[in-house]
């Protein structure tokens, strides 16, 4: 092969080679010396060598950072011949390298980077090539995160100071806090207009709080209704009185989860608030079932009356009685709210005594030992209106008229008192009484208590018991009754009376009720028993 042939073949390969990324720049000043000893290679056969080598000079360049950082060596070129420059190894933070100018304030690029430069003067034995940089330019976009709105994005360059645009989303019920770089932050990073310095493309999401929480109560298994309330971040929050009731539970407090422990006690206070609560109702199991929270206090159910007219003509507490029309019922109970009752002495077996007697839990006949439902229907939600609607309720077990209804309740007692208790009536009742003149109907000691510890194992409330004349009251010793619910005979209606029939009554039980001074409202002589040691009467 011709040898000028074998020298193109070189040179192609040569600089195909000096081309890949890969390359560095000490291969490229190997390449370069290369081409200069193939560039000696073509001499004629006549020229000497030696002197072509003597005859090379060279010029040195100069690489100068120009406001970069770093180390680069100076590069030396031969005259008249070209090369290639190293890659550039100066950095600038905020700056991109555009390349080589030969002025130092000059924007225009001479030489890119790697790029060829040949110096044919040979008078110039150094050049200063100085680094050519660029501004960067960073984007700063705002995200409503959650709100609505629009705030446009800017573009900013490298190091500018920039105040942050006000604030212009909006979301409801929630506090602007500021802007953060990571969306599920809680706290702001930048405040609202707060200055900074561009350095970097930046997402900015508004960062919210809830400015309004809300509360709400889940029965959790019991029943009833409770409302849900909203309050402002911030405040002091009482929590409702619970109102959920649950047969054979006893209400302890509210967790935060359904089936957490008592985190909040009722009525408990939370300050400060500043988040949703969802309260679960937390219930023990329980056989014995208190009077409600919400239950008037059995000492506070002090006026009632029980009668209206000649020999007790209106019996108010027959009331029940789903013998009696709904009208008949609200102009009973209308009546009895207007004399400035605080209570209701309610019947829920009576065969014989007084109007629209003849009903029980059992239905017009007690004998079948089935509960009734048409019968509890309608006894029950005449029970929830009054308690509803802020009366004491006194439960009254048995009446007096007919033994026989009695002695079938007292035979299973027990079953008698679970029946009432699974129809959810126990926790409205401030106070129970185990039956009207039980004297009669029971008799002993022995027997009251026997009925009374029966009660108590399904009801944790005050017990009572009535008796027709105070020379009965002594059977309540060592029964285990709280209240005695006293009668003094129509004839015998005086101040002295009274005195001494409370006077008797307190030897055997903590309290006394006065509940029956005359057939018809007394309110005169039920004022007197009040100011004179009892803390109820029945003929308000």
């Amino acid at each position: 092969m011709p040898f000028y042939l074998f020298y193109q073949l070189i040179d192609e390969l040569l600089t195909t080679y000096e081309q890949f990324p890969h390359v560095s720049d000490e291969e490229t000043d190997i390449i370069d010396s290369i081409n200069v000893l193939l560039d000696l290679s073509e001499i004629e056969e006549d020229e000497n060598i030696e002197e072509k080598l003597e005859n090379l000079t060279m010029c040195t360049i100069i690489f100068e950072a120009n406001g970069g950082t770093g180390i680069m060596s100076n590069k030396s070129v031969y005259h008249g011949k070209s090369k290639m420059l190293p890659r550039n190894k100066y950095k600038r933070e905020g700056y991109d390298f555009q390349g080589w100018t030969k002025e130092k304030e000059s924007s225009i690029v001479h030489y890119h980077d790697r790029s060829r430069i040949t110096i044919n003067d040979k008078n110039t034995t150094s050049i200063i090539l100085y680094a050519v940089w660029k501004i960067q330019t960073f984007k700063l976009e705002y995200k409503a995160n959650g709100g609505s709105g629009s705030m446009a994005s800017v573009t900013k360059d490298y190091g500018t100071k920039y105040k942050l645009d006000p604030n212009k989303f909006t979301r409801k019920d929630y506090l602007f806090l500021g802007w953060s770089t990571n969306s599920s932050k809680t706290t702001a990073d930048y405040k609202d207009q707060q200055e900074i310095t561009i350095k970097s493309n930046l997402v900015l999401y508004a960062i919210w709080k809830l400015n309004q929480v809300t509360i709400t109560y889940n029965a959790n298994g019991g029943s009833g209704t409770m409302a849900a309330k909203t309050y402002t971040v911030g405040t002091t929050v009482t929590l409702d009185d619970n109102k959920f009731t649950r047969a054979d539970y006893i209400f302890k407090g509210w967790a935060t989860s359904a089936s957490g422990s008592v985190a909040f006690a009722n009525k408990a206070q939370i300050k400060s608030i500043a988040q949703n609560y969802t309260l679960y109702a937390v219930w023990e199991r329980s056989l014995v079932v208190y009077p409600a929270s919400n239950a008037k206090a059995w000492n506070a159910c002090s006026k009632a009356s029980c009668w209206h007219g000649d020999n007790a003509q209106d019996r108010i507490m027959n009331i029940l009685s789903p013998r009696m029309s709904d009208s008949t019922f609200n102009s009973r109970y209308s009546w009895s709210k207007g004399r400035g009752v605080n209570c209701f002495h309610l019947f829920i077996s009576n065969n014989k005594d007084g109007e629209y007697a003849g009903y029980s839990i059992y239905g017009g006949s007690s004998a079948s030992g089935n509960i009734s439902s048409s019968y509890t229907r309608t006894m029950g939600n005449r029970i929830r209106r009054i308690f509803n609607d802020g009366y004491g309720v006194i439960l009254w077990l048995m009446a007096d008229d007919d033994g026989g209804w009695n002695n079938i309740h007292l035979r299973n007692y027990d079953k008698y008192i679970r029946d009432i208790k699974s129809l959810g009536w126990l926790p409205y009742c401030s106070s129970i009484c185990l039956g009207l003149e039980i004297n009669e109907s029971v008799g002993s000691s022995a027997n009251i208590k026997s009925m009374a510890t029966i009660l108590r194992k399904y009801y944790g409330g005050k017990i009572g018991v009535h008796f027709g004349s105070k020379g009965s009251y002594s059977r309540a010793s060592g029964a285990g009754i709280d209240i005695i619910f006293g009668q003094i005979s129509p004839n015998d209606v005086s101040e002295s009376s009274i005195r001494s029939d409370i006077a008797e009554g307190k030897k055997y039980a903590s309290a006394f009720n006065m509940f029956e001074i005359s057939r018809h409202e007394s309110r005169t002589m039920a004022q007197y028993a009040l100011n004179h040691g009892a803390y109820g009467v029945g003929n308000w």
